[in-house]
C-alpha cells in the first residue's frame, strides 16, 4: 500500500508510515530471524533482539507495544534463559548460569523436579545481556528441567564445555498450522460466547465437514468425568453427531482398555486375562512335550515377568542413568536408620511411596519401587 497512490494525507500518512517502518524494522526481522535460528536456546536472544529494535521506535509506538511485547515473552522464563546461558560459548554466560543453579539446589545433588507455575516474568526493557533480561531474585527463578537430572559434578563441567540443549524447535510451521486447524475445529464444535463455557456443549454438525471425516453414532462413545453429580444430566441429550444424539455410558473401552467415569482402569483383569491365556498355552507346550520330557519345564517366561524386567529398565535409566526425559520418575534414595551385621542397606534401595489404595499400589512408581 505505501508503494501504491494510497491518497492519504497528514495524520493517515503518518500513521501509515509508522506502520510501515515497525514492520520493516521490527517484525520482518524478527520473523526471519526465528525461522532461521528456532532452537530451543534462541528463544530468550529474540527477545534481547526485540527490545533492541523497539527502543529505535518513536515513543509512541514503543508504549503502544510494550503491553504486547511483555505478555508474550514466554521465553523470557528463567528455565530458557538459563539454557541458553548455559548453551552460550562465553565463559562469563556459562558460570552465571552454573551459580544461579547451584544457588538453586542449595547443597542438594539434584535439582527439583516438582510441578511448579508457569508465570511469564516482568522484563527488563532496557536489557542488552541474557543476564540483564529478567529479575533473578529468589523465588522467581527455577532449574530448567532438562539439568535437574545432572548431578553438581556434571552442572560444574558445563563451565569447560557449554552444555547442548537438545534440539527442540520453538517454531515450525507445521506446529502453526495444527493449533489453527485444532482452534477452528474447537470453534465449530462448541463455540466462542459465554453461553458455551465449560457446562455447554453445542452440536457437533459441523465438525465432521471442518475435520473432513465422517462420524458414526453407533461406533461413538461418550462419557462424563466430573466430581459433580449433576454434570451428566446436565449433558445428556445435548451431545448428538449428525442430529442423532447418543446416551451417556457409565464407562468406554479404549484399546481392550476400560475406564469408567472415575477414570479407574481396568487393566489389572485385562492383563489377569493375558496371564491365564499364557498359563492355558505354557500347558499345551508342555503337554506336547510330555513324552520326551518326563519332568516339563515351561521354556517361557510369564508375561508378568516380562512386564516387570521392562519396568526394572525403564527405573534403571530414570534412576541411575538420569535420562532427562525420565526424570519425572526419579525417587529419593531410601535412608536407612540402623544396619544390622548380618543385613546391610543396598545403595540402590529407594524410598517407597505411601499407598493408601491398591489402584496407588498398581501404578508404576508404586510397583516398581517395591521390587
Amino acid at each position: 500500500m505505501w508503494t501504491r497512490k494510497h491518497r492519504l494525507t497528514s495524520k493517515e500518512l503518518n500513521t501509515l508510515e509508522i506502520l510501515v517502518k515497525y514492520c520493516l524494522q521490527v517484525y520482518f526481522k524478527l520473523y526471519y530471524d526465528i525461522k532461521v535460528h528456532h532452537r530451543l536456546e534462541d528463544g530468550p536472544k529474540h527477545i534481547i533482539t526485540q527490545l533492541r529494535v523497539m527502543r529505535s521506535q518513536p515513543k509512541k509506538v514503543q508504549t503502544a507495544v510494550t503491553f504486547y511485547v511483555r505478555t508474550g515473552a514466554w521465553f523470557a522464563h528463567s528455565e530458557c534463559v538459563l539454557l541458553s546461558l548455559m548453551a552460550n560459548q562465553s565463559e562469563d554466560d556459562c558460570r552465571f548460569a552454573v551459580t544461579q543453579i547451584l544457588k538453586l539446589r542449595a547443597g542438594e545433588e539434584y535439582g527439583d523436579t516438582s510441578v511448579i507455575p508457569r508465570i511469564t516474568p516482568k522484563l527488563n526493557l532496557s536489557a542488552t545481556s541474557l543476564q540483564t533480561l529478567i529479575s533473578w531474585q529468589p523465588g522467581q527463578v527455577h532449574e530448567p528441567s532438562f539439568t535437574c537430572s545432572l548431578s553438581g559434578d556434571q552442572i560444574q563441567e558445563i563451565l569447560v564445555k557449554p552444555y547442548e540443549v537438545p534440539e527442540f524447535s520453538i517454531h515450525t510451521q507445521s506446529t502453526e498450522r495444527v493449533v489453527k486447524q485444532v482452534t477452528e475445529a474447537a470453534a465449530a464444535v462448541v463455540g466462542h460466547g459465554p453461553e458455551t463455557g465449560s457446562s455447554g456443549l453445542g452440536p457437533t454438525t459441523g465438525a465432521h465437514a471442518l475435520l473432513q471425516v465422517t462420524f458414526a453414532p453407533e461406533k461413538t462413545q461418550a462419557m462424563v468425568v466430573s466430581r459433580s453429580p449433576a454434570a451428566g444430566p446436565a449433558v445428556e441429550g445435548r451431545l448428538r453427531f449428525g442430529g442423532v444424539p447418543f446416551p451417556l455410558q457409565e464407562a468406554v473401552k479404549v484399546l481392550g482398555v476400560e475406564v469408567d467415569r472415575k477414570l479407574r482402569s481396568c487393566a489389572a483383569s485385562h492383563t489377569r486375562r493375558l496371564d491365564s491365556i499364557q498359563r492355558r498355552a505354557l500347558r499345551l507346550v508342555d503337554a506336547a512335550d510330555a513324552p520326551a520330557q518326563p519332568e516339563p519345564v515351561s521354556p517361557l517366561d510369564s508375561l508378568e515377568h516380562h512386564r516387570d524386567v521392562a519396568a526394572l529398565v525403564v527405573f534403571h535409566k530414570a534412576q541411575v542413568q538420569g535420562v532427562p526425559h525420565l526424570a519425572g520418575l526419579r525417587q529419593p534414595p531410601r535412608i536407612a536408620t540402623r544396619s544390622t551385621r548380618t543385613v546391610l542397606t543396598s545403595g540402590d534401595a529407594v524410598e517407597v511411596p505411601r499407598s493408601r489404595a491398591s489402584q496407588h499400589q498398581r501404578t508404576f512408581v508404586g510397583r516398581v519401587s517395591r521390587m
